[in-house]
């Protein structure tokens, strides 16, 4: 399944104008999707079901020696190394700090920061998550990773910028952060535990380098003596690289556009239908993400889930299912649209009939501790690209097979109510409708239509935008 799609852009602080900058950043989602599709190319390790996975749940939690030390001091190292690369190399107007800047950061506080989208929403989680695996590697639990995650950013924002701290990037690095961070812990470690060598053995390390950088300093500093204190969860993973021909606007006559290519990725990790009854964070989390390639409105989009704590819950009929509490991250932009979600809520993933591989339901709401979205009227009355909100988020998903045939419908809606921008409510609504026929075994072709609508309560930014997409989806 595909969804709408988003942008992929570069950190605003850096070089707003730079094109050798942009096409640079742009290169990276072929690469990693390059590393990727080669990591899968054969089991990255014994991804049975759960047999290890209870040993690993057991290493992970008490009995396994922890370093306070080391964590502590990579997370303030990997400051001091952005900072210094900020001050030395970019020479950056914000990176000329000093005790006059520390003191003027304490006494003033946290403002509203409206740095360029991508900045805020991707960047800084992927900086908490080198917080968040400082820790992680280093013999700390899930839970306790967080607060290292939390100090990270606060200690950036008071002392490593002259900049007044930013208040939603304190809440977003540590949030998406620490989601993003288990993600690539479990990720990265289950790509370097493989006995692949020549081009694949260098695709798994790339691919584990780029998903996970404590990963990658650790091991150069203490040798792979680290990945034996991290041994892998042998979880299940699934993996579908899809490519196609993408047609947008803002009406139905698709005909009449130009289509363009885009190319994307379906993650599925862990079994919510296998034989444990319960669920610790992350033991199953899914990830549909995808580049739409069109020169005029090139756009990215990432939607993400995983569980924080589930059980198992049965059916009369043999149906079984996971219910529980779930982190979600969701990502949107391109030149039109700008949206973004951080949340927490509960949802159920279910297989209600005996023959489970038939059908398969999804329902989750959650709410939204911070997230942002575009808006001309805050653009045109306050200034800045977009608001940020508080607010409410509901997803569903209903997947049926049918021998070689299946079809998906998602609806995803999200309520934002401002805490910072002109207008005081906004509403998203994200619609996705694709049938799909197997040509083999591991090669689908596939069709889908999807829907962005977009509504304000001053009306400015009320819109809908369309997209019809024909793709080839294979199963690494």
């Amino acid at each position: 399944m595909c969804l709408i799609t988003g942008v992929f852009s570069l950190d605003s602080k850096i070089m707003p104008g730079s094109f050798h900058s942009y096409s640079r950043i742009l290169c990276l989602p072929f690469l990693f999707l390059f590393c990727l599709f080669h990591s899968f190319g054969e089991a990255p390790v014994d991804l049975g079901e759960i047999e290890a996975q209870t040993e690993k749940t057991s290493v992970a939690g008490i009995g396994v020696a922890t370093y306070l030390d080391r964590a502590f001091m990579q997370t303030t190292v990997s400051n001091i190394v952005v900072w210094g690369y900020d001050y030395a190399v970019l020479q950056a107007p914000w990176a000329q700090i000093g005790p006059e800047t520390w003191q003027k950061n304490l006494e003033h506080g946290f403002v509203w920061d409206g740095a360029w989208f991508f900045t805020n929403q991707i960047m800084h989680p992927y900086h908490g998550s080198v917080y968040f695996n400082a820790a992680r590697l280093n013999g700390f639990t899930f839970w306790e990773s967080f607060p290292f995650a939390v100090y990270g950013s606060l200690m950036w924002e008071l002392f490593m910028e002259r900049d007044y701290p930013s208040l939603n990037d304190f809440i977003t690095t540590p949030l998406a952060g620490t989601a993003m961070g288990e993600v690539t812990y479990r990720l990265s470690l289950s790509f370097l535990n493989s006995d692949a060598t020549g081009y694949k053995k260098a695709a798994r390390e790339v691919a584990a380098a780029i998903l996970n950088p404590a990963l990658l300093i650790n091991r150069l500093v203490y040798g792979d003596d680290i990945l034996k204190r991290n041994p892998p969860y042998r979880e299940k993973v699934s993996l579908i690289i899809y490519s196609g021909i993408n047609r947008t606007g803002d009406e139905y006559p698709l005909f009449r556009r130009t289509p363009h290519p885009f190319v994307g990725f379906s993650l599925n990790y862990g079994n919510p239908y296998d034989e444990r009854e319960r669920y610790s964070p992350f033991d199953t989390f899914r990830i549909f993400s995808d580049w739409d390639l069109d020169y005029t409105n090139p756009g990215w989009e990432i939607f993400a889930s995983g569980i924080l704590y589930g059980r198992k819950i049965y059916f009369p009929n043999g149906g079984r299912g996971i219910a529980g509490i779930y982190q979600h991250f969701d990502y949107l932009q391109n030149f039109v649209y700008k949206f973004a979600s951080n949340g927490i809520g509960i949802g159920t993933e279910i297989r209600p009939m005996q023959r489970m591989e038939l059908f398969e339901l999804q329902v989750h709401f959650y709410g939204i501790v911070l997230g942002a979205l575009d808006s001309q009227y805050t653009h045109d009355t306050q200034g800045g690209e977009y608001i940020f909100g508080s607010g409410a988020a509901a997803k569903l998903g209903v997947q049926f097979i049918f021998d070689e045939f299946s079809s998906s419908v998602f609806y995803y809606k999200y309520w934002f109510y401002t805490v910072r921008g002109a207008d005081s409510h906004n509403t998203v609504g994200i619609f996705s409708f694709s049938v799909e026929h197997s040509l083999k075994q591991d090669l689908r072709i596939g069709a889908e239509l999807h829907v962005y609508d977009r509504w304000s309560n001053v009306g400015v930014d009320n819109s809908r935008r369309v997209g019809a997409r024909t793709y080839l989806a294979h199963t690494l």
